[in-house]
């Protein structure tokens, strides 16, 4: 084609833009009042960015402990305000249900509200109460005044101030660890489905059962064949009574995966107990919110939003530092009470089995997960294209770029991504298989600081010497 004149053509940026990943999306798997949302789905992953998202999805109740996750709620959007979150609910509200019960209510002003909890919607039934015929849906209506069922006359009823209500309530003794197995199991599709990668899986309730711990571990590294995530796990309070038994209960029961983190024990929000994973998620997600969404600062030694300390009952436990300090050295976080109640340990559970400092030291471990996340979330619109230098130098100087931020920020102390050739034979580059190398250096915790104190002597006998002059 004859051209004349200036002819403008555009290249693609050389340098690629991070994705921004969100570090620490904690993804709650557990028992909610599903009976009193408006959707009432189960083993459905959804996403809340707000309190009153979070209840119209997976419903509403005030017993956090039958429930744990609105425990998840409470510390996420109440205590913390930190969001989104990713809600699991393993209670089917057509399964786990008890068997049909009975009472006798009085109306007052055309109403009646129950003092059940947990009574489902589609369940009521209304009887008169001396021949235990039942009346019409058009006499009544029912519904959730907060978590409680409200039944109102209608206004051309034939109802007595007296009747017979029949009703089923979920119940959750029924829910198996099949149940909750299969809910962790759907966190594979939070990313197809919200498009956010996992940052820790909680299962408050449950994660204290082995079985349900191995499943955990099992499902937070190759998420979706790329992402990774750990996970917080609770110790069982019933056996471990004391502090003293837990490490035993750790080994025993294989709670060692270097991707998770062992707590102990539950946790007092007023006179309502609540596991530790609940508390915990929400207070890694405000951390690393205050740090840039970049996990490199330790949730340790962090005001943590309790009143106390508890075992399964609510009776208090009291742990003096030592006691904290004892703990933390056999990999199993806890808290303490020092001018405020603190969240107490940096070591994972691995520790202190393994010592690998990419394992047993959370901030790195967390590091290492968000960073290979970010670098797929990143580069993966590079896949697929031509195998060539630009492709190799367009990766490498984007990522080292971004490195240099991240060290000059303080994140990092060192890091950096190159391509060697050794790593890379001709049968892999022609099969289109490339091999990059990173060094990366995420800080430790400054765990232990120690501090010498000596007498100097010199400087008493130069205080005496201004007088003798």
């Amino acid at each position: 084609m004859f051209k004349h004149g200036i002819t403008i053509l555009e290249q693609a940026t050389s340098i690629v833009p991070a994705v921004q990943v969100d570090s620490a999306i904690p993804v709650c798997v557990g028992a909610a009042p599903i009976h009193t949302a408006k959707d009432t789905k189960y083993l459905e992953p959804k996403i809340a960015y707000s309190y009153d998202e979070a209840v119209s999805k997976i419903g509403y109740s005030e017993n956090i402990e039958m429930f744990p996750l609105m425990q998840v709620t409470k510390a996420c959007f109440e205590l913390y305000n930190v969001a989104p979150v990713i809600y699991i609910n393993i209670l089917n509200p057509e399964k786990h249900v008890s068997e049909e019960k009975q009472e006798t209510v009085t109306f007052t002003e055309d109403s009646v509200i129950l003092s059940t909890q947990g009574v489902i919607l589609s369940s009521v039934k209304l009887l008169d109460s001396s021949s235990d015929s039942e009346y019409q849906s058009t006499d009544f209506t029912v519904e959730y005044e907060g978590e409680y069922i409200k039944i109102t006359k209608t206004e051309e009823t034939t109802i007595e101030n007296t009747a017979k209500v029949k009703y089923k309530t979920v119940d959750i003794s029924k829910v198996e660890n099949a149940d909750v197995i299969e809910g962790i199991k759907k966190v594979r599709e939070v990313y197809p489905r919200f498009g956010v990668v996992p940052g820790s899986i909680i299962a408050p309730g449950y994660s204290h059962i082995p079985e349900i711990y191995l499943t955990m571990t099992g499902q937070c590294e190759n998420i979706n064949g790329m992402f990774s995530c750990i996970v917080l796990a609770d110790v069982d309070t019933k056996e471990c009574d004391s502090y003293d038994k837990v490490y035993q209960w750790k080994n025993q029961n294989n709670y060692t995966d270097e991707r998770s983190m062992v707590l102990y024990p539950k946790c007092l929000i007023g006179d309502k107990a609540c596991w530790m994973s609940a508390m915990l998620a929400a207070l890694i997600a405000y951390n690393d919110s205050l740090h840039e969404n970049i996990p490199a600062v330790s949730p340790s030694n962090k005001q943590f939003k309790i009143t106390g300390l508890c075992d399964s009952e609510g009776t208090e436990i009291i742990l003096d530092k030592e006691q904290a300090d004892l703990l933390n050295s056999q990999g199993i976080s806890t808290a303490i009470n020092m001018n405020g109640w603190k969240f107490w340990g940096n070591r994972t559970a691995a520790y202190p089995g393994i010592t690998d400092v990419k394992d047993v030291m959370l901030p790195v471990r967390r590091m290492f997960n968000w960073q290979g996340n970010t670098f797929i979330l990143t580069y993966f619109q590079k896949v697929d294209e031509p195998a060539n230098y630009r492709l190799i130098e367009s990766i490498v100087d984007s990522e080292n770029i971004r490195l240099g931020g991240l060290i000059s920020q303080g994140y990092l102390a060192g890091a950096k991504l190159i391509f060697r050739l050794s790593d890379n034979p001709e049968t892999s580059l022609i099969d289109g298989k490339i091999t990059l190398h990173q060094m990366f250096t995420p800080y430790p915790a400054a765990e232990h600081i120690v501090n010498t104190l000596e007498y100097d002597v010199n400087a008493l006998k130069e205080s005496f010497g201004a007088i003798s002059s």
